[in-house]
């Protein structure tokens, strides 16, 4: 997580996306067991890169992952 906290701090984001599909797909497990965090980051990074596919793709992940505040951001991505 430090790893990518760095390269979201230094907006290399192809690094963030790849470090965070990464984990996804080894579901490595960030604070409280939950794989979510790895989606969380790609949330912000499609949100301040403007990639409305994959923000939608993210944010549906993270509703199936029971993070039901994230309706909201469905409906804007949409």
């Amino acid at each position: 997580m430090i790893v990518v906290d760095k390269a979201i701090d230094a907006k290399d984001y192809q690094r963030v996306e790849k470090l965070c599909r990464e984990a996804i797909e080894k579901k490595m497990r960030g604070y409280f067991n939950r794989s979510a965090p790895w989606a969380y980051y790609l949330e912000k990074i499609y949100t301040e890169t403007g990639k409305k596919d994959e923000l939608t793709d993210i944010v549906l992940y993270i509703l199936f992952q029971s993070d039901t505040a994230y309706f909201k951001k469905l409906k804007k991505a949409v």
